[in-house]
């Protein structure tokens, strides 16, 4: 493809537009097609630019834009506007057009958009040139990308695909029940499908697929045929027009209302044809005593002598025809065919004469006596002016250059120059003495340009059977013979293998032939029949070239990643169309926790999501010391017991925390930092506060909330797409709380659930928190919140009335199994349970504790000791202390976020906990995707 790129601002380079344009033509001639006004100035309006190199300005309209090229422009700022704009408008317009009407070729690709493993209406088997390899994790459907060119080839007349497919990233088991064509599993087709998987770096060769075999893109079917069919050769032609010009010759023939000059391609250089029916053609004779055949002057040469004045109008090199043998009645019974190599003029007896000289088809003198003493007075015939046979000396696709050889043999004529009709001429009759014996399909190079081979494949097809349907219906037997020739690029001997094939059948036939070539070159190959075809509708014969193949260097292993090699046999009960619906399911094998707080040296098929995180992690470079192991195998054994599980493929490219994201949410988790590691965290019922924070350890204004109510614009529900492993396409469910209309859901997607619950309860999850989590709050601290990690439970309180008191602690002491607690601040009780918390001096929260009064208005009882001892020594700074109601004594929050503000203080955010946005996790929908009630 070739581009033309226009930069309309010289200093801005990120501004521009491009388009395709047809290779053949110069910027001059592209111009003055596509711009109205346009004329060739002496200070052209873009600097102009090929492939990177500044061309001139001479080169507007001598360089010839070539296939690849890629063009620039450059507008120079002393230009008028409106000529650099004209010419960016066409561009512009070019490209709409180009991408509008644009066929996405996969092969072609460089940069492949993802996998279309999520893409119900794309989904398929397709090379991922310069692509990402598709990793899966647990247990998913996918359609393994094509890693070598598929191809089709002949055995016992049966013909069979070999596909060469990249499963996955990593290691994987599958079986053939896990292997589908279309809707149904291979087991269904018996012997038809084989297969065998290789793990990663197992070596593939022991299965046919492995190789890589370029299939030529210019051999193969056409529109009636499957293959390019075998003709017999061009032995004669009249064309419409046959057209001279000097020693050249084309032929015109009409093809759909047109002329249309061409060559037989099996008229090649070396052949011999013969051309009749040119003008000029005529007799000359004489009945002087003096004239007709006799001797040259005195010399006992052959000769014609006339008083005729047609005798003048030949030259050298003429074809004529003399008399050659009578019958016994003196009658002329043969003519031989000679050539004039004398033309001039003589007396006899004072009469003048023409005279020419003749010499036989080889251009020999021949004596008086070859023409019979009784045949004298006879005629010399001439042929037409450029009647004759002529050795084909060069030639293109449409014309030759030839050069008039004797009547017979392969002596040239050494004065022949040119035709003597210039021009366009018709009834012309041009006939091949030694051609092709068929007419060459090709030649094709068998591989791409840079590559060379050393063996060619070659698949011959006999559509109609082989053989001759006789009288009493029964087939006789018919061998079919055909040349194969191939040559190294830019050689001029052909080398030739010959083919041939015996039969006596109606049932199609197909061979693949190999050729071993001997040493490694781009090879261009032809093929032609050497058997004839016949007209006969009862003879069986026709031939189809229907695959040309080449064998290129191949991989013998593949480190990183699972593949698969398929051969498919064809038959009656695969259709073509699904031909590229290989899928597989396969299921990820990872190292799994080893129950001793490891994991496992072997691989093991698996769907959880520990597994996949921790392999995750330590592809991107990480080791295990970066892996916070505790938390993650706590969470191992909350998800295995909840049966969540992670099945997704990915296919495009990613950064380490979106790919850990993605893995973790099905878990109802995040992945964190914490000193250097990277944690999970899961959000998941609380019951136990982490730390707690109050006016005493808080800073400025203290705690600010804000909130939101419930506003009619809301999405009523949630929309959850996800990929069933019931049908292996893009499912969704509704996911609704009572009071739910579900007209205007939020649409989201489950990545990695393919089960229908568990995508509803990943929706009802997103959807309770919308509804439950509706208060965000802020406040800084000094140092304090650096204990706190995302997600912390925490106890929150502020100085409004009403709710919980904050200070100090003072004294404590324990007695008989009571703990008495002072504080710096009197405490008001109210109705029912009251609370009390105290902070640790490593900042946790201790309790809470359920209180009763003390013996004065400082003081408060609880049963039991603390789980720690205070330190009141005034070495450090003593416990704090949150008090209240049991319904109000603090707001219970999720930290959402902290951030530092120096060395010394930090900036928090916290969201409301509310324990309703968890009754779901293990709840079921009912038909119309509300929670189910019991």
């Amino acid at each position: 493809m070739t581009i033309l790129v226009v930069y309309p601002n010289k200093l801005d380079l990120s501004k521009r537009d491009f388009c395709p344009v047809v290779p053949g033509q110069t910027l001059n001639a592209w111009m003055s097609a596509n711009i109205k006004g346009y004329y060739a100035s002496g200070t052209p309006p873009f600097s102009y630019r090929v492939n990177g190199r500044q061309l001139t300005t001479s080169d507007w309209s001598e360089y010839v834009w070539q296939d690849g090229d890629l063009i620039e422009l450059y507008a120079e700022p002393k230009d008028p506007v409106t000529a650099i704009m004209a010419v960016v408008a066409v561009v512009s317009a070019g490209m709409a057009i180009y991408a509008m009407n644009q066929i996405p070729d996969n092969f072609q690709t460089t940069t492949p958009e993802g996998s279309p493993i999520y893409d119900a209406n794309a989904q398929g088997n397709r090379p991922r040139l310069m692509g990402i390899i598709p990793e899966l994790f647990g247990r998913h459907k996918t359609f393994p990308d094509i890693i070598s060119e598929p191809h089709w080839y002949f055995s016992d007349d049966d013909e069979f695909l070999l596909l060469m497919t990249s499963v996955s990233v990593g290691d994987v088991e599958f079986s053939s029940s896990d292997i589908i064509i279309g809707d149904t599993p291979i087991s269904k087709y018996g012997v038809d499908i084989d297969y065998k998987k290789f793990g990663p770096g197992e070596n593939v060769t022991s299965h046919p697929a492995h190789q890589n075999i370029y299939t030529s893109r210019e051999v193969g079917a056409t529109a009636s045929t499957s293959g390019i069919e075998l003709k017999g050769s061009v032995n004669s032609i009249v064309a419409n027009i046959t057209r001279t010009s000097g020693s050249e010759m084309t032929v015109l023939s009409e093809i759909d209302g047109f002329l249309t000059e061409h060559w037989p391609v099996e008229w090649e250089v070396g052949n011999v044809v013969s051309v009749s029916g040119t003008l000029g053609a005529k007799s000359v004779s004489e009945s002087h005593p003096g004239g007709g055949w006799r001797a040259y002057g005195t010399e006992d040469k052959l000769s014609f002598w006339s008083q005729d004045s047609a005798l003048k109008d030949c030259q050298k090199g003429d074809y004529i025809q003399y008399p050659f043998s009578v019958d016994e009645k003196g009658n002329i019974d043969k003519w031989a065919v000679g050539v004039i190599v004398g033309v001039g003029s003589g007396h006899q007896d004072y009469v003048p004469f023409n005279v020419v000289l003749v010499a036989n088809s080889y251009g020999h003198i021949v004596p008086v006596n070859t023409v019979p003493a009784e045949a004298r007075y006879s005629e010399i015939k001439f042929s037409g002016k450029d009647d004759g046979r002529y050795i084909i000396k060069s030639k293109t696709e449409t014309k030759a250059k030839l050069k008039r050889l004797y009547p017979s043999g392969n002596t040239e004529e050494p004065w022949w120059s040119m035709f003597t009709y210039q021009g366009d001429n018709k009834n012309w009759r041009v006939t091949s003495e030694n051609s092709l014996p068929g007419k060459p399909a090709g030649p094709f190079f068998a591989c791409p340009q840079s590559e060379v081979t050393d063996k060619i494949f070659v698949d011959l097809k006999f559509p109609d059977g082989i053989g001759h349907m006789d009288d009493d219906g029964s087939i006789s037997g018919l061998t079919l013979r055909v040349m194969i020739e191939w040559r190294g690029e830019g050689e001029t001997k052909w080398n030739k293998q010959e083919f041939k094939r015996s039969a006596s059948t109606r049932d199609q036939k197909g061979n693949t032939v190999h050729i071993n070539l001997g040493r490694k070159v781009r090879p261009e190959v032809r093929i032609y029949r050497i058997t004839g075809d016949s007209s006969d509708s009862r003879t069986f014969d026709r031939i189809e070239f229907k695959r040309l193949k080449s064998r290129l260097e191949a991989n013998d292993k593949y480190e990183d990643f699972t593949t698969m090699a398929v051969r498919i046999r064809g038959s009656n009960t695969l259709s073509r169309s699904a031909e590229n619906k290989l899928a597989v399911i396969p299921i990820r094998k990872l190292s799994i926790p080893d129950g001793l707080g490891g994991w496992t040296t072997d691989t093991y098929p698996t769907r959880d999501i520990a597994p996949a995180v921790r392999y995750i992690i330590r592809d991107s470079g990480l080791s295990d010391v970066q892996i916070g192991h505790h938390e993650l195998l706590r969470l191992h054994e909350v998800w295995k017991a909840r049966g969540d599980t992670f099945d997704a493929v990915f296919t495009d490219d990613s950064t380490l925390f979106d790919v850990l994201k993605k893995v973790l949410a099905v878990g109802y988790s995040e992945p964190t930092l914490n000193y250097g590691q990277i944690v999970p965290v899961r959000d998941e019922p609380r019951s136990v506060f982490d730390y707690q924070y109050q006016p005493d350890n808080m800073l400025g204004k203290g705690l600010e909330r804000s909130g939101k109510f419930i506003d009619e614009e809301e999405p009523d529900g949630i929309e959850v797409e996800y990929f069933s492993t019931e049908t292996w396409k893009p499912e969704t469910v509704l996911c609704l709380l009572p009071g739910d209309l579900g007209l205007k859901p939020e649409k989201v997607r489950a990545f990695g659930v393919t089960d229908e619950t568990k995508a509803w309860r990943f929706g009802m999850r997103i959807r309770r928190k919308k509804r439950y989590r509706r208060f965000q709050y802020s406040f800084q601290t000094e140092m304090d919140a650096f204990n706190s990690n995302y997600l912390d439970f925490v106890a929150l309180a502020d100085d409004v009335p009403g709710y919980a008191q904050s200070g100090r602690l003072e004294d404590y002491s324990y007695q008989n199994g009571r703990t008495t607690l002072t504080f710096d601040a009197p405490l008001e009780w109210g109705e029912g349970v009251h609370h009390v918390a105290l902070r640790k001096p490593n900042g946790k929260t201790s309790g809470p504790y359920v209180c009763d009064r003390g013996s004065n208005p400082f003081q408060l009882v609880i049963y039991g000791n603390l789980d720690f001892t205070p330190d009141l020594s005034g070495s450090i700074e003593p416990p704090l202390w949150l008090f209240g109601a049991a319904d109000s004594w603090c707001y219970p929050s999720l930290i959402d976020d902290v951030t530092p503000q120096g060395t010394e203080k930090c900036s928090v955010k916290a969201v409301n906990y509310d324990a309703r946005v968890y009754l779901d996790d293990d709840n079921e929908p009912d038909e119309n995707g509300y929670p189910k009630v019991a």
